[in-house]
């Protein structure tokens, strides 16, 4: 841009400017023409550009005559010095604000400004602080809701066991010794549950430690039981039948299983069968079938091999419901440990709740596998004349067997032989016993 297309576009003050050599003998006329000057100069060093402002400056100065061109210098030298130092002061002052101090203060109340204001954001990161007379964990005003009591709780309650031992450490009272007195309550807690939980383990030991003990003495000879009837049945199918009554006295500490045809022997042998299944518990209990399977195999026991089968069956029964009692004792009592550190009193009747579904089914199987041993022993011809002649004890498991049977006499429909099972006096055997075979 050519040199006089910048004076043509120069701003009004450059025009001000032409009279400052006459205004300097009137004190430049100060509000008017002291005011133009400064706003030459700030633009011009707002711009950041040396070349600005000596060509700004050298603008004013061309308008004043030459005797006064000593008295403008020094006249816009003063205004220079002011202005740049009114603009040092602005950025110091922009500064201080970011830095949350207060602008224009003495340097030791800045610094006690400073060491508030680092404090405050210390109290601000527990939660503390807030609006003047704010207590910690109390609602800021506006925000309370009538008649609803205010949350007082601590904040210092929610934090870790290593957030309050930092803490603890802070500069501030206020921080530091609520953090101290959080970690002495919980110390002092941990202290009171450790008392708590020796004095409910001793109770609940007490009780729980036999139970336990016995289960795992049930679960210890368990398989050594499972072998010795395996065996006898093994011995049984060969027909040797000399060990069985030796063996049942031993097991069962009955010496009537000696002399099986005495009449002693017949009500010992059912109130035995009875009580061990009211004491392993589980609700089960022998229907007319298994009762009728029990005494007739009494009579002939040592010299009916299906006899001395179904003896042991119901035997078996028994050590299988104490083997799964003694399981559920045991699953209970590591529950126990895992959560609580020991075993509840309970555990026996816990155990108990879980098995009657067991006690059912098992019992289920049992007396299908009897009569399906029983079966086994007639022809086609013998099983439907029982079947028809009505000859069936109420309770008899329905076999595979049996119920083709009453298909075939029903055409082959299928709710019809059911319902005529039912009539007869079979039981329905659970899904799962059919699929056992």
């Amino acid at each position: 841009m050519a040199m006089g297309d910048t004076l043509m576009s120069l701003p009004i003050e450059f025009q001000v400017a032409r009279e400052i050599g006459t205004n300097l003998s009137k004190t430049f006329q100060q509000n008017r023409d002291e005011h133009a000057i400064d706003r030459i100069l700030k633009e011009s060093m707002a711009s950041n550009d040396p070349s600005v402002l000596q060509n700004n400056i050298g603008q004013i100065l061309s308008q004043v005559s030459p005797e006064r061109q000593s008295a403008a210098i020094q006249f816009l030298q003063n205004r220079y010095s002011t202005i740049q130092e009114q603009q040092q002061k602005q950025q110091q002052d922009t500064r201080e604000k970011e830095a949350g101090l207060v602008p224009g203060i003495n340097p030791a109340a800045q610094a006690a400004i400073y060491k508030e204001g680092q404090k405050g954001q210390r109290l601000a990161q527990y939660g503390l602080g807030g609006q003047p007379g704010q207590a910690p964990g109390q609602v800021p005003q506006g925000t309370q809701q009538p008649g609803v009591p205010q949350p007082t709780q601590s904040p210092f309650k929610n934090l870790s066991e290593d957030q309050l031992v930092v803490a603890s450490g802070a500069p501030d009272k206020e921080i530091s010794e609520p953090a101290k007195q959080e970690l002495k309550r919980r110390q002092e807690e941990i202290k009171s549950r450790g008392k708590s939980f020796e004095a409910d383990r001793t109770f609940h030991s007490k009780t729980s430690e036999p139970s336990v003990a016995a289960a795992n003495e049930i679960l210890k000879k368990a398989p050594i039981r499972k072998g010795l009837i395996n065996q006898q049945r093994r011995d049984i199918a060969s027909g040797n039948t000399e060990g069985i009554l030796p063996f049942l006295a031993e097991k069962t500490g009955v010496e009537l299983w000696r002399n099986p045809e005495s009449a002693r022997f017949k009500t010992a042998s059912k109130q035995r069968f009875i009580e061990n299944l009211s004491s392993i518990g589980g609700g089960a209990r022998p229907n007319m079938f298994i009762e009728q399977q029990l005494v007739g195999a009494q009579a002939a026991l040592g010299r009916d091999a299906e006899s001395n089968q179904t003896v042991l069956d119901m035997e078996e029964f028994i050590d299988d419901l104490e083997s799964q009692r003694a399981r559920y004792i045991r699953e209970a009592a590591n529950e126990d440990r895992e959560k609580l550190g020991y075993v509840r009193n309970d555990v026996e009747e816990r155990a108990d709740e879980k098995m009657e579904k067991y006690a059912e089914q098992r019992q289920d199987e049992m007396a299908y596998d009897i009569r399906k041993r029983r079966e086994q022993n007639l022809s086609d011809e013998q099983l439907t004349r029982e079947i028809v002649g009505k000859h069936v004890v109420t309770g008899t498991p329905l076999t595979v067997r049996a119920a083709r049977i009453l298909m075939i006499k029903n055409n082959y429909d299928e709710k019809k032989a059911q319902a005529e099972a039912v009539k007869l006096g079979f039981k329905i055997p659970t899904e799962s016993t059919y699929q056992r075979g």
